[in-house]
């Protein structure tokens, strides 16, 4: 693989940026013994991926460790993928540039994969700003696999709770590219959950993200690719 150097204007770091060459063509696909849909079966539900976008401070962390733990307790093979957590590893050499933002959804997108492909529910807390970042990831999941959860709330109300005092640090010029105040957020064309964190309690969000689990004994086998 080629690889060159790139100096990022906002952050002013080296990164190794992979030129597509000639060498990925030649790399191939390992298909395993083990199919999906025996995971399914093994772990008793389908595989799926529940993506939180929103606002920082609109509650996706909040709501989706909630659900994991539902899910948890219901015997489901479930983990969160947090984006601020994730950024403390596979994601530490990015920054909140536009372009590191759309590169860390593209990195946790295919991490959310490869955890759905080994049968789990994989819930993804990250802001997400773009419609295009989204869509990209959908793009990586069969039809009805892929739920996009739109963490509903004002950024005025975001601003209030400001439970990690990030709006004030950004307000005060202290932060720059903050989602929603020098950066943009783009709500959601669609979503197949809309959790309004301003009109709904946690307990009654997770009520409308359970009830689009599907039960084992309505799926045939083999229609999990």
């Amino acid at each position: 693989m080629k690889f060159f150097k790139r100096l990022d204007t906002k952050t002013k770091r080296k990164l190794s940026v992979n030129v597509i060459s000639e060498a990925r063509i030649n790399v191939i696909r390992y298909e395993g013994k083990i199919s999906l849909a025996e995971r399914e079966w093994r772990n008793g539900h389908m595989a799926a991926c529940y993506w939180f976008t929103g606002l920082s401070g609109a509650g996706k962390s909040t709501l989706s460790r909630a659900f994991e733990k539902r899910l948890f307790d219901e015997g489901k093979m479930v983990f969160v993928i947090d984006g601020d957590n994730i950024r403390h590893g596979l994601n530490e050499d990015l920054g909140f540039s536009h372009e590191h933002r759309e590169e860390n959804v593209r990195r946790v997108g295919h991490v959310a994969r490869l955890m759905y492909d080994a049968g789990f529910i994989v819930l993804c807390s990250l802001i997400s700003p773009t419609q295009k970042s989204r869509d990209s990831v959908r793009a990586l999941f069969p039809r009805n696999r892929f739920n996009e959860v739109f963490v509903k709330c004002s950024l005025e109300e975001c601003i209030r709770r400001d439970p990690k005092g990030l709006y004030k640090k950004a307000l005060a010029g202290k932060i720059p590219d903050f989602t929603g105040i020098s950066a943009p957020y783009e709500e959601p064309r669609w979503a197949e959950y809309v959790a309004d964190t301003m009109r709904m309690k946690v307990d009654e969000c997770v009520e409308l993200l359970n009830s689009g689990q599907v039960e084992m004994s309505e799926v045939k086998l083999g229609q999990s690719s």
